[in-house]
């Protein structure tokens, strides 16, 4: 089975931005910030220089073949990165987030997530998943046959605190 996440060819990446796994390197983001809005929105002026600086910042990403965890790219609001397990793994500590809610998706493979008590949260394959909410406490592991990968996005709560808050129970 073959991975749904979209390759960029070499061409369409310069050498630099390519990082030693064979995925693309993130810029370091930023998000824009509007310094006067108005009652009825931002001015047309302030929308032109969000725009402008929203799509300077926009991240490309591919894939590599490696195991283990790509980071697709982060803002101070959102981090997107895959994650790989090989099978009988996956995240067996029982735990939680504090400051980030985050949606997983199968990309290939099989997961099953657990919550307290090891009660079942269910079976996913590729196109399913889950979305954790803040303080939910879970873990999961490599249902499938082969290597687990999944697409795991990040919304921050703090946008001042880089780390996603986890607590191991």
């Amino acid at each position: 089975m073959t991975s749904t996440v979209p390759q960029q060819s070499a061409s369409q990446v310069s050498p630099e931005a390519l990082s030693s796994d064979g995925g693309v390197r993130p810029r370091p983001a930023r998000t824009p910030r509007l310094s006067a809005e108005g009652a009825s929105g931002p001015s047309r002026e302030s929308l032109a220089r969000l725009h402008s600086e929203a799509e300077s910042l926009v991240q490309s990403f591919a894939v590599g073949s490696g195991k283990g965890r790509v980071d697709l790219g982060r803002t101070n609001l959102i981090r997107g990165l895959v994650q790989t397990y090989k099978r009988g793994s996956g995240e067996r500590s029982l735990h939680y987030h504090s400051n980030t809610d985050s949606l997983w998706m199968v990309l290939k493979g099989r997961v099953r997530f657990h919550g307290a008590n090891d009660e079942a949260i269910g079976d996913f394959g590729p196109q399913e998943g889950a979305i954790m909410p803040a303080y939910a406490r879970y873990w999961f592991e490599n249902a499938g046959d082969g290597d687990l990968e999944m697409l795991q996005v990040m919304a921050f709560h703090d946008r001042d605190r880089k780390d996603a808050g986890r607590t191991d129970l």
